[in-house]
């Protein structure tokens, strides 16, 4: 049970991340007033938590769909909208029934997991907001195994109230901005059902809430920045056109991210066992472990399981229908969901279509929220709102997350600047590895390394038995940024020591973003293997982390302190 409990925490997390905190002010709804959160079942309002195991999960059959299977009673809520007032100002009004919105309202009001055919869609309207008035909208998906209730409520993630709140602040209408759960909890956001649910969503927001159909955004992380992409790719041709796209850490070529393995990104353990409801699900040499092709855990989500057939039906294979579009993606360099390097193929891939857009890469960062791409966001919604556009970035713009568990991003250049390294640098892709922190022997593991074309690199281990450094990947990197292989785990079990070169200079093996007890970036590379493959859990390098990887610069960012 306490390993069932690490994965139900894991999945917790997997949306993108939280504003604020809970505070206790006076808040303008009455305690008595402030309903539970609906999950709408049994009945429509009702505040029971859904069961999730209640369909047999299959290609468009997942469980979820338009009930929600986390319970938020009264006083969760009341503690949520006091949050939002203490960092707003606004009063909060909270109903289950869109039947229930007020027109005009003095506050922001926010409408509990509305069913729209296939779907659950958590609402949120502006201040003084009108049936007939004309607002830009944006649709975010949650990340895997995250439900409206669990992501807003439960796991505090107040981005979009706060957004919607602070959108009227400015004499403009403000903004609507709506949570869906993405077709369900076992859904990739991107069948048959999820795809009608989004149109239908998008024509009910238009008749009911005032809905502008010329400026509609998609946005989201994780799962939700691959349905975000997806949404507006809108690959069955059905009747809404979005406008906008803000796409964090999302998954890019489905059918590969099956055949890495979970021992270098481990996170991908957690999703097999979710969709596959196997708690053997993150074990090779199993009937349904990791690396098969076709998958049926890919089958399930997106109903295609072969490498090549699920790469299909990904936003790389078609990226030309984001053309035209007002469009960001985000992604770090230690990611343990989703390989650097496909994401890096996916940036290429647009630029070799003549799609403009812009891209953000945070060093250090794993699978976490991008800041300045969320920020981007807000004065996007804030422009359209207003009438004056809001001109996106375009190119690659490199960041660096100097404090990973606070989530502290600064631009590259600043920080180079001042520590005293060449701040030119920081226009070209910094050298990153990604490795594992554990594996089993014999097991399949991955090495990618990342790096400016034309510079030269090594990645070499030495042996729990000693000796000289045995290259695992070297050579000059090309324009393809990346050279990625996947190897056997040797039979040798010990501590395999990593050693990097880059330009012929030696990287710091404590250059991840590990910290000690005191704060300080002095955890080496070391892939420790054992007979046995360890338990999914065991395979991350440190608390807080979503990877393990090395780069040029993260460690000089510590704010170490030895005591």
């Amino acid at each position: 049970m306490q390993k069932y409990f690490l994965l139900l925490t894991l999945l917790a997390i997997l949306s993108f991340g939280v504003l604020g905190g809970i505070n206790s002010p006076t808040h303008a709804q009455d305690d008595a007033s402030y309903p539970c959160a609906a999950t709408h079942y049994p009945a429509f309002g009702d505040c029971e938590a859904a069961p999730n195991n209640e369909v047999t999960v299959a290609y468009g059959v997942y469980n979820n769909r338009e009930n929600d299977p986390v319970a938020v009673p009264a006083e969760t809520v009341t503690a949520t909208a006091d949050a939002i007032t203490a960092s707003v100002g606004v009063s909060v009004r909270v109903v289950n029934d869109w039947a229930e919105v007020q027109s005009g309202a003095d506050g922001l009001q926010i409408v509990n997991n509305v069913p729209v055919e296939g779907a659950l869609y958590t609402i949120f309207l502006p201040v003084g907001w009108t049936s007939d008035g004309s607002y830009p909208v944006a649709l975010s998906g949650n990340g895997a195994g995250t439900s409206n209730n669990q992501r807003f409520y439960m796991g505090q993630e107040l981005d979009a109230p706060l957004i919607v709140a602070r959108s009227t602040q400015n004499g403009s209408s403000g903004v609507i901005l709506a949570m869906s759960n993405a077709g369900g909890t076992e859904s990739q956001g991107i069948d048959d059902v999820t795809y009608h649910s989004v149109e239908a969503f998008f024509k009910w927001i238009e008749a009911n809430a005032g809905g502008d159909p010329e400026r509609l955004v998609t946005a989201g992380a994780s799962r939700g920045g691959g349905s975000a992409l997806m949404w507006a790719i809108n690959p069955l041709g059905l009747d809404y056109t979005v406008r906008g796209v803000f796409a964090d850490v999302p998954p890019t070529q489905y059918g590969t991210l099956t055949q890495r393995s979970p021992l270098t990104y481990p996170s991908l353990a957690a999703i097999n066992i979710l969709v596959l409801k196997d708690l053997l699900g993150w074990k090779y040499n199993t009937p349904k472990g990791p690396g098969q092709n076709p998958s049926e855990a890919m089958e399930y989500l997106i109903g295609e399981g072969e490498v090549d057939a699920a790469n299909a039906r990904s936003p790389y294979a078609m990226a030309e229908k984001l053309a035209g579009k007002d469009l960001m993606i985000a992604h770090g360099t230690h990611d343990a969901f989703f390989q650097f390097a496909l994401f890096l193929e996916f940036d290429r891939r647009l630029n070799e279509l003549g799609i403009e857009h812009g891209t953000i890469i945070t060093v250090g960062n794993g699978h976490a929220r991008s800041v300045y791409l969320w920020q981007a966001f807000e004065q996007y919604m804030d422009g359209l709102a207003s009438g004056e556009d809001f001109a996106l970035p375009t190119g690659r713009q490199f960041w660096i997350d100097t404090a990973p568990a606070g989530d502290e991003d600064i631009l590259l250049a600043d920080y180079l600047s001042n520590v005293g390294v060449d701040a030119t640098l920081a226009s070209e892709l910094p050298f990153t590895v990604e490795i594992p922190y554990q594996s089993g022997a014999g097991l399949p593991i991955d090495v990618s390394a990342c790096g400016a074309p034309g510079a030269d690199f090594s990645v070499a281990w030495t042996l729990p038995s000693g000796g000289d450094p045995v290259p695992v990947i070297e050579g000059t990197f090309d324009e393809a940024e990346c050279v990625s292989v996947q190897i056997p785990t040797p039979d040798e079990v010990g501590d395999y020591v990593w050693s990097f070169t880059y330009r012929g200079e030696e990287i710091n093996p404590t250059n991840t973003a590990a910290r000690d007890e005191h704060g300080c970036a002095t955890i080496p590379a070391v892939t420790s293997v054992a007979e046995q493959q360890p338990f999914f859990t065991q395979t991350y390098a440190y608390d807080g982390s979503l990877a393990f990887g090395i780069d040029q610069y993260v460690a000089q960012a510590s704010d170490c302190m030895v005591q």
